[in-house]
C-alpha cells in the first residue's frame, strides 16, 4: 500500500458506513410528532427525511460549482521535486561513503603506478671508527718514483758509494710498510632500481585493475546519486498526496458539520428523526478523526522530507503540482524489452562487471609475482675515505657501478599463489552478484511495469468514476430542489463527489510516482553523457 492511502481508505468507510445507515433507517421515526405548518417557513428543512408533497415546493439550495481541491496549488518559490532531488543528493551519506570510495579508488591507481617507478634510494652517512693500523712484520717496503728497470748508479749523497736508481735516475728508497685507517667516514650513496621483469609481467594486469576498480566505484556513485534522486522525488509526491488528502479532509469535515447544523434545524422543527441526527454526528466524528489522520500523515511526510535534505526548518510551500497524466516512456514496450534495456543500461550492473575484471586482472598480476625478478641497478657512492680507493685516505672520491641483478624470493611463490587464487574467488563471488543483481532487476523492471499499467487503469476508471460522481451529485441536487431527494441523500452524493476526487488525485500521483520508478528501474534516467568504463 502506498504512502497515505490509509487516510483514502478511512474516508471512503467512514463515510460509506454513514451512508448505509442512513439509508436504512425509517422514513419517519415511530411517533415523531408532525411538524406545525408553520416551522417550515420559519426554519425551512436542509435535512428532510421524508418525501415532500407533490405539490410542495422543495428546500432552496445555492447553484455552486463541485467543491475544488486545496492544498496541492503551486505557488512561485515553493518545494519541487527536482529540488528536493538535488538537495537530497548533496545531504545524501551514502553519495558521500560513494565518493569516498572515488577517492580511495584514485589513490588507489596513484600507488600502483607508483610501484613500478625506477626506484631511487638516497643515503648519507658518518661513522666513527676506533683506531687501526695494519703493518706487514718488520721488513721495509722498497719501491722507485719511476716504473721502469733499475739499474746502478750514483747515490743522491754523492760520494763515490753506488746506489740502486730508477729510469729516471731516482734513487730506490726502503721505508716501512703500515696502512692507518681514518677515524672518521663519510659516504654519500645514490641507488637506482628498474623493475625490467614487472615491467613484462605485472604492469599491464595491475594497471587494468586498478582502473576497473575505479570505474567501479565511479560508476556506483553515479547509480546511488540516481536511486536517490529517485526516491527523493517519489517521497516529493507522497508528501504531495498527503497535502491533498489533507485539504479533501477539512473541506469535507466543515460540510458534514454543516449538514449537521442542518440536521439539527429540522430534528428541532420535527422534520428529522433522531436517529438521523445521530447518523450525522456519527459522520463528523468520523471525518474529523480521518482530518486528524491526513493532519499526521502531512506531518510525517515533511518530516521525512526534512530529513532526506537535512533541513531543520520544514515548512514547505508546494513549487509543482500533480502532473498530467502524459504518456510514459516504455509504457507502450513490452517488458521482455524493457528488461533488456535495463540490463544494458543500469549502472549497478556496469559497476559490478568492473569489479570482476580488477579481481581477474589483480589476480593475474599477483600471480605474476610468484616468478625471479630481474632488476637494473645503478650505484654511485661519494665517500671519504672511498672504500675503493687505496690505501685509505681522508680524502672525497666518486666511484660508480651499474649492472642486472636476478632474484627469487622462494616463500613469495606461495604466498602470491595464494593471494591470487583469493582475488579469483572473488572475482567468482562477484560474477554470482551480478547474477543475483540482474535477477533483481528483472524483478524492479517487473514490478515497476505492473505499478504503472495499474496506475493507468486506476486514473482511467478514476476520471469515469469521478464524471459519474460529478453528474450524480447534478441530478441529486436538481431531484432535492425538487423535493424528491432526502438531505441524506445529497450527503451521500457530496461524499462520493468528495471520494472521486481524492481517488482522481490519489490515481494521478500513482501514476507520477509509477512513471518515475520505471523510468529509473529501465536505467532511462542515466544521464546521456554518463562516462562509460572506458573512457
Amino acid at each position: 500500500m502506498k504512502l497515505g492511502t490509509f487516510v483514502v481508505l478511512a474516508a471512503v468507510g467512514f463515510t460509506g458506513a454513514a451512508r448505509a445507515g442512513a439509508q436504512a433507517a425509517p422514513a419517519v421515526a415511530p411517533g415523531a410528532a408532525p411538524a406545525p405548518a408553520a416551522a417550515p417557513a420559519a426554519a425551512p428543512p436542509v435535512l428532510p427525511t421524508t418525501a415532500a408533497p407533490a405539490n410542495a415546493v422543495g428546500p432552496s439550495l445555492p447553484d455552486r460549482a463541485p467543491p475544488e481541491l486545496e492544498g496541492i496549488e503551486p505557488e512561485a518559490g515553493g518545494l519541487t521535486a527536482d529540488e528536493v532531488a538535488r538537495r537530497a543528493l548533496t545531504a545524501s551519506a551514502t553519495v558521500k561513503e560513494k565518493n569516498a570510495e572515488v577517492e580511495a579508488a584514485n589513490e588507489k591507481i596513484t600507488e600502483t603506478t607508483v610501484t613500478f617507478f625506477p626506484k631511487l634510494t638516497l643515503l648519507a652517512s658518518y661513522t666513527r671508527t676506533s683506531p687501526l693500523s695494519l703493518s706487514f712484520g718488520t721488513g721495509s717496503l722498497v719501491g722507485a718514483a719511476n716504473a721502469g728497470g733499475l739499474v746502478t748508479g750514483p747515490c743522491a749523497a754523492g760520494g763515490a758509494a753506488t746506489c740502486v736508481v730508477d729510469s729516471g735516475g731516482q734513487q730506490v728508497q726502503a721505508a716501512p710498510f703500515s696502512l692507518k685507517y681514518p677515524n672518521n667516514n663519510y659516504a654519500g650513496e645514490a641507488r637506482l632500481s628498474i623493475p625490467l621483469s614487472d615491467y613484462l609481467l605485472r604492469v599491464s594486469d595491475a594497471a587494468a585493475s586498478s582502473s576497473s576498480s575505479r570505474d567501479a566505484a565511479r560508476l556506483s556513485v553515479a547509480a546511488e546519486k540516481l536511486k536517490v534522486a529517485s526516491d527523493a522525488r517519489t517521497l516529493y509526491f507522497n508528501w504531495l498526496r498527503a497535502r491533498a488528502q489533507a485539504a479533501i479532509a477539512k473541506k469535507t469535515v466543515e460540510q458534514v458539520q454543516a449538514r449537521l447544523e442542518d440536521a439539527r434545524a429540522a430534528f428541532n422543527v420535527g422534520t428529522s428523526s433522531k436517529a438521523d441526527l445521530l447518523r450525522i454526528e456519527a459522520l463528523v466524528a468520523n471525518t474529523e478523526l480521518t482530518q486528524t489522520r491526513a493532519d499526521s500523515l502531512v506531518s510525517l511526510t515533511a518530516g521525512q522530507l526534512a530529513i532526506v535534505m537535512e533541513d531543520p526548518r520544514p515548512n514547505y510551500r508546494v513549487g509543482e503540482g500533480v502532473p498530467p497524466p502524459n504518456q510514459v516512456a516504455g509504457e507502450s514496450e513490452s517488458v521482455e524489452q524493457l528488461t533488456a534495456d535495463a540490463q544494458a543500461r543500469r549502472l549497478e550492473i556496469k559497476s559490478v562487471n568492473e569489479t570482476v575484471k580488477a579481481y581477474h586482472r589483480g589476480a593475474g598480476a599477483t600471480r605474476s609475482g610468484a616468478f625471479p625478478r630481474i632488476d637494473g641497478i645503478a650505484d654511485a657512492l661519494y665517500a671519504n675515505p672511498n672504500p675503493r680507493y687505496f690505501p685509505p685516505a681522508p680524502q672525497w672520491n666518486l666511484t660508480w657501478s651499474v649492472g642486472v641483478q636476478a632474484s627469487w624470493t622462494i616463500n613469495d611463490t606461495f604466498s602470491n599463489s595464494a593471494t591470487a587464487n583469493e582475488l579469483d574467488a572473488n572475482a567468482r563471488n562477484a560474477e554470482a552478484k551480478r547474477i543475483e543483481l540482474r535477477q533483481g532487476v528483472a524483478q524492479e523492471v517487473l514490478g515497476a511495469y505492473t505499478d504503472l499499467t495499474r496506475a493507468r487503469a486506476a486514473y482511467d476508471k478514476q476520471r469515469a468514476a469521478l464524471d459519474s460522481a460529478q453528474e450524480a451529485y447534478r441530478v441529486t441536487t436538481d431531484l432535492f430542489r425538487a423535493g424528491r431527494a432526502t438531505g441524506t441523500d445529497l450527503i451521500g452524493a457530496e461524499t462520493d463527489l468528495l471520494d472521486a476526487k481524492l481517488g482522481d488525485v490519489n490515481a494521478r500521483i500513482d501514476l507520477s510516482i509509477a512513471a518515475i520508478e520505471l523510468r529509473h528501474a529501465t536505467g532511462r534516467d542515466v544521464p546521456t553523457d554518463q562516462p562509460t568504463a572506458s573512457q
